[in-house]
């Protein structure tokens, strides 16, 4: 339930993040051109399934169906990391880390940490 959750909610995020023409233009270098048909793009996946190699491209079959898609299980996976990180150290786990998990905000610009290339999109199919 929690990873749907965070999925869910991280379509929220890019309805907000997506107010910013910059995020847009960074967003479909690096997930690809979500204007095409959400509903088709979804029909020909629960069809036809994942494109071959999609493992090397994607963190799950589902992120494989739509830029949107990407990006929320992407956004998602992200979260889980992040939070088993700050449980580690809030356990003791973590090596040579302080117990106290750090509340300083990423002072890094978004456009900068989404700058750097996760992957291609050219082999992508937008259909």
């Amino acid at each position: 339930m929690v990873a749907h959750f965070r999925h869910e909610i991280s379509h929220f995020l890019h309805a907000r993040l997506s107010d910013n023409p910059t995020f847009l233009k960074e967003f479909r270098g690096r997930f690809g051109d979500a204007r095409q048909d959400y509903g088709e793009a979804l029909k020909k996946h629960y069809e036809d399934g994942p494109p071959d190699g999609y493992e090397e491209e994607f963190v799950t079959e589902y992120a494989s169906s739509h830029p949107h898609e990407d990006w929320a299980e992407t956004a998602a996976h992200l979260i889980h990391l992040v939070d088993i990180l700050d449980s580690a150290v809030a356990a003791g786990s973590a090596r040579g880390a302080s117990t106290t998990p750090s509340t300083t905000p990423i002072k890094t610009p978004t456009s900068a940490r989404c700058s750097s290339p996760r992957r291609s999109t050219a082999s992508r199919s937008t259909t």
